[in-house]
């Protein structure tokens, strides 16, 4: 077994492995249910965790953004998107490359693509998606509407994307 640097980074990882297993488990209950598009998304496909401050929360979130290519992590300020491009040094020991920097989004990203989605059917984001992570996820959802989220992703992506929503 590898041995993280913090006693949270291991929590995380096996916390999120067994809500990822469940996520599996889960489709034959969306399967039985009838459930695609939105409601199978945010019904059988998302999972969230929310643990107090300075936890490691944002660390491993970008971790998980670098672990997988078909990942975007979603936070609520330009500023966090910046704080994150220009410092995730000091959270994982290297500094992000280009492509994953230009996989984080913020509210005001997401708002736009939304809108711009159902308004001309143009999809801004313009990458197939597989795993979405939403870094304050409480502050995420004060500015983008939830159904209105998931409707986006299921159009944009289909209905098998992992969310995982970090508060």
């Amino acid at each position: 077994m590898k041995v993280k640097t913090t006693t949270m980074a291991i929590l995380y990882d096996e916390i999120m492995q067994g809500l990822t297993e469940a996520i599996d488990e889960r489709e034959e209950a969306a399967i039985w249910n009838h459930a695609t598009g939105m409601f199978k998304l945010r019904d059988f496909r998302t999972v969230g965790l929310t643990v107090p401050r300075q936890c490691g929360r944002t660390r491993y979130a970008v971790e998980r953004l670098k672990a997988n290519e078909r990942a975007i992590l979603l936070v609520h300020s330009k500023n966090l998107r910046e704080a994150l491009t220009e410092h995730t040094h000091a959270y994982t020991g290297r500094k992000l490359n280009a492509y994953e920097c230009s996989r984080i989004y913020t509210t005001w990203d997401v708002r736009r693509a939304i809108n711009s989605y159902n308004a001309q059917g143009q999809d801004l984001l313009c990458q197939a998606v597989d795993e979405v992570i939403v870094d304050d996820a409480l502050y995420f959802f004060e500015n983008v509407k939830r159904n209105s989220f998931y409707k986006w992703l299921a159009d944009r992506g289909g209905d098998n994307q992992k969310i995982f929503l970090l508060s």
